[in-house]
C-alpha cells in the first residue's frame, strides 16, 4: 500500500511536470485517529461498553473461577484423591471451555456490532475529507499509513475530527 502510494505522489509529480505539480495543493488525513477523537465513535463505544458489560462480567468472574480452580489445584493437589483430581480437572476444563467459547462468541458479536455503528461514521468521515478538499482547495489527500514522512503542516486530521463533530450535533 505505501509503495502504491509513493508511486502514485512520484507518478503524479512526473506525469504533471516539477512546476505544475508545485502548484498542487496536498493533505493528509489519520482517518482512523479523526474517527476515534470524533464524539459520535466516543458515544459509540460507550454504548458497545454498556450492551457488553454483562458478557464482560461473566468472562471475569470464569477467569476467576478459573484461577480458584488452579489455587486450588496447586495448595491441595497432594492431598486429594484420585476421584477429587479428576473432578477438579474435569471442573477445570469444563470451565476454560465455556470462557473460551463465550469470549469467542462475545468477541465475533463485538466486531459485528462495531462495524454496524461505525459504518455510517465512516462514510462521514469520507464527506468530511471531499468537503474540506473542496473548501480549502485540495487536489490530493493522502491517508497517513500510506506515508513514511510528510510536513505537519499538511495534516488535515483534526479539521476532520472538527467537521464530524460539527455534523453529528
Amino acid at each position: 500500500m505505501r509503495k502504491w502510494a509513493l508511486g502514485l505522489a512520484v507518478g503524479l509529480v512526473l506525469f504533471t511536470g516539477v512546476s505544475s505539480a508545485a502548484d498542487k495543493k496536498f493533505a493528509v488525513v489519520d482517518v482512523q485517529k479523526a474517527m476515534r477523537s470524533a464524539d459520535k465513535v466516543k458515544e459509540i463505544e460507550s454504548k458497545l461498553k454498556k450492551e457488553f458489560s454483562a458478557e464482560q462480567k461473566k468472562i471475569v468472574e470464569l477467569k476467576n473461577k478459573i484461577t480458584a480452580l488452579k489455587e486450588q489445584q496447586q495448595r491441595d493437589w497432594a492431598i486429594m484423591g484420585d476421584g477429587e483430581k479428576r473432578k477438579l480437572q474435569e471442573d477445570g476444563m469444563k470451565v476454560t471451555n465455556e470462557l473460551k467459547a463465550l469470549s469467542q462468541e462475545s468477541q465475533r458479536r463485538l466486531q459485528s456490532r462495531q462495524q454496524e455503528l461505525l459504518q455510517p461514521v465512516v462514510g462521514d468521515a469520507q464527506d468530511a475529507i471531499k468537503e474540506i478538499m473542496k473548501e480549502e482547495g485540495y487536489d490530493v489527500v493522502f491517508r497517513r499509513e500510506a506515508l513514511v514522512e510528510f510536513d505537519p503542516k499538511m495534516d488535515i486530521t483534526l479539521k476532520v475530527t472538527l467537521k464530524l463533530n460539527e455534523k453529528n450535533k
